[in-house]
């Protein structure tokens, strides 16, 4: 009988298969809920689904997010410095090792989850995530 469990990654696949109106979408989310440990949120912050990033944010009591994923009408009323890089990245030369990326991130935020960890540990969680995929852009 075919898999009838629907996964986050089975998620993931539902929004980017939506990919007709993803480019005005300015960002998607996730959310996977429990009942007696800590629930994760994904974002991703960037529009375009189906060439996007979800990035993990758990709400801790110390729970920081990055600075570019923060407007600032100052520079840009339109763009964050991740949704600058992200539109102005070539999908071709990096949607390979950004979808590892969310492989690998999605695999140790489980484990992480899945096991007794100090809530601290995930403060910054969602910020180093952030950082790590505006290094592939640069």
């Amino acid at each position: 009988s075919p898999d009838t469990k629907f996964s986050l990654e089975k998620m993931f696949k539902s929004l980017r298969s939506e990919s007709s109106n993803s480019e005005k979408i300015k960002s998607s989310q996730v959310s996977t809920l429990s009942i007696s440990g800590l629930s994760c949120h994904w974002f991703t912050a960037t529009p375009n689904v189906s060439e996007s990033v979800f990035k993990p944010f758990v709400f801790t009591e110390n729970a920081r997010i990055s600075p570019l994923t923060v407007f600032d009408p100052a520079k840009d009323p339109n763009w964050t410095v991740l949704g600058k890089y992200h539109s102005s990245r070539d999908w071709n030369q990096v949607g390979d090792l950004l979808k590892s990326l969310e492989e690998t991130c999605i695999n140790e935020v489980k484990e992480v989850l899945a096991s007794d960890c100090d809530p601290s540990e995930l403060d910054d969680l969602m910020k180093d995530c952030v950082e790590a995929e505006v290094k592939f852009y640069r």
